[in-house]
């Protein structure tokens, strides 16, 4: 599953954050997510080593592997994380 479908890249509404879409994701039976490297939700600029844990204890808790991620262009300041 794409996880930039439930983002606001680029201009989707209504957005969800990183945890609703991963909650979102396995209660309707996916077992792997893509993220989008985005802004603010997983910007690596963004993601100090907590959030990075916390992101892994949700997708830990709720059965979802990280299949890729995804730069996105334009999806923050900074460098290109490609």
């Amino acid at each position: 599953f794409i996880q930039l479908v439930f983002s606001s890249f680029p201009v989707r509404l209504p957005a969800y954050t990183l945890k609703e879409t991963i909650e979102r994701i396995s209660r309707i039976g996916y077992d792997a997510l893509d993220i989008g490297f985005a802004a603010p939700h997983a910007w690596p600029f963004y993601l100090d080593k907590l959030k990075r844990k916390d992101i892994a204890m949700i997708l830990q808790d709720n059965n979802i592997a990280v299949s890729s991620i995804l730069p996105a262009v334009g999806g923050g300041p900074g460098a290109n994380v490609t």
